[in-house]
C-alpha cells in the first residue's frame, strides 16, 4: 500500500498553475458567494490587482501576510493575491478570540494584515493594515512576474498544539500542488464539478476545499455562515446549486447522510473518527492527516458493510508505517504507532 508514486508538476507553484487554468477556462464561473459570481478571468484579474499592492508594500518569498476575513469572494482573492505577490498567507478565522488572533500575528511575524472592512482591527497590531475590498482597483490586471520556487512557503496555519498553545505549521507550495493533483486525479474533478467552501478558514481543511478545484476549473461555492451547521439548509443548498463533491466534518456528515441528496457524487469526511455510515447514492470517503502533512495523508471509500471504518491508504507520494516502541516495523495486523513520510 506504500507504492504511491505519482507524477505532478514539481517545478510549479500554486498560483502559476491557477493562471494556467485561467487561460483554459477564462469564462467558467470560479467562485460563487451569496449569489455573486466571478469567472476565472475576473477572479484572476482582481487577485492580480491586490497582489500588486502587496508587492509594492514589500511582500515577497517567505514573508507572512495575515488574512482576517469572513467567508466571501474577498477571502479567495486574498489567498491568491498573497501567493501571487510572493508571500505566504496566514488564515485567521474571524470567530477566533482576540487573544488568539494577537498571538498568531505576533508569532508568525506577519507584517501585513488584510482585514475585511466589517471586522475590527486586532488591538495592538503594529503592522500594515489593508482592506481587500478597497485596495488596488486602479492597478493593472495582468499576471505578475513569478518570483517563487516550489519549496517556498505557501501558508502558515495554527493548530491547537499538544500543550494547548497554538502552534504554527508551515506548508510549501509543492506540498499543496501534490495534494491538489492527487485529489483531482483520484476524484476525477473537471470543470463540470461544483464544490463547497464550508470549513472554518483557520482549519487546514479549507486549503483542501480551495486549491484542487481552482486548479481544475471547477466552481467553488462559499457556504453562508448561517447555513454551515444546518443540515436541512445544506441539503437544499447542495441540490439547488448542483453541488457534486464536498467536504463535511465527520459529525456533520453523519447527520447529513440521514437525508437523501440527489446532487452529490462524492462526500469527503474527516476530522473525527467516523461512527456510522449510511447507504447513499454517492461515494463516502474517510480521510485522515495532520496539518504538518498538508491536510490529507490517508483516504479511503467507506460503506455500511465495513466491520471497521478504515482511514484508508496513503495518498500520492506519501507513505505510512506502523512501528513498535523500538521504532521497528510491526507485522501487518499488529497494533503500533502510525508514522508518516512523504
Amino acid at each position: 500500500f506504500n507504492e504511491t508514486r505519482m507524477d505532478y508538476p514539481r517545478e510549479k507553484t500554486i498560483h502559476a498553475l491557477f493562471e494556467e487554468q485561467v487561460e483554459k477556462t477564462p469564462d467558467q464561473i470560479a467562485v460563487v458567494c451569496e449569489g455573486e459570481k466571478w469567472t476565472y478571468r475576473e477572479l484572476n484579474e482582481r487577485a492580480n490587482q491586490v497582489a500588486r499592492v502587496l508587492r509594492k508594500q514589500g511582500v515577497g518569498p517567505e514573508q507572512v501576510v495575515g488574512l482576517l476575513v469572513r467567508p466571501s469572494l474577498e477571502m479567495i482573492v486574498g489567498v491568491l493575491a498573497v501567493l501571487k505577490a510572493g508571500g505566504a498567507y496566514l488564515p485567521i478565522d474571524a470567530s477566533y478570540p482576540s487573544e488568539r488572533i494577537q498571538f498568531m500575528l505576533e508569532d508568525s511575524g506577519a507584517r501585513w494584515l488584510l482585514v475585511s472592512s466589517s471586522l475590527a482591527i486586532p488591538a495592538g497590531y503594529q503592522g500594515t493594515i489593508l482592506l481587500p475590498e478597497e485596495i488596488g482597483k486602479q492597478e493593472e490586471t495582468g499576471n505578475l512576474e513569478h518570483i517563487n520556487q516550489p519549496q517556498d512557503l505557501a501558508y502558515v496555519i495554527y493548530t491547537s498544539g499538544s500543550t494547548g498553545k497554538p502552534k504554527g505549521v508551515m506548508v510549501e507550495h509543492r506540498s499543496v500542488v501534490n495534494l491538489s493533483f492527487w485529489h483531482n486525479q483520484f476524484y476525477e474533478v473537471t470543470p463540470a464539478d461544483r464544490s463547497t467552501k464550508l470549513a472554518g478558514f483557520g482549519f487546514d481543511a479549507s486549503v483542501w476545499e480551495i486549491f484542487p478545484y481552482l486548479l481544475a476549473g471547477a466552481t467553488l461555492y462559499i457556504i453562508p455562515e448561517h447555513m454551515r451547521s444546518d443540515v436541512l439548509q445544506l441539503h437544499s443548498f447542495y441540490e439547488e446549486n448542483g453541488i457534486t463533491i464536498s467536504f463535511l466534518p465527520t459529525q456533520l456528515a453523519e447527520q447529513f447522510m440521514e437525508w437523501e441528496n440527489r446532487s452529490l457524487r462524492v462526500l469527503l469526511i474527516g476530522g473525527d473518527r467516523a461512527q456510522k455510515v449510511r447507504d447513499t447514492g454517492y461515494r463516502i470517503v474517510n480521510n485522515y492527516g495532520p496539518s504538518e502533512n498538508t491536510v490529507v495523508t490517508t483516504s479511503g471509500v467507506i460503506t455500511p458493510e465495513d466491520a471497521v471504518i478504515s482511514i484508508g491508504k496513503p495518498i500520492a507520494n506519501n507513505q505510512i508505517y506502523i512501528l513498535n516502541h523500538d521504532h521497528q516495523l510491526q507485522p501487518i495486523g499488529v497494533p503500533g504507532e502510525l508514522c508518516i513520510s512523504g
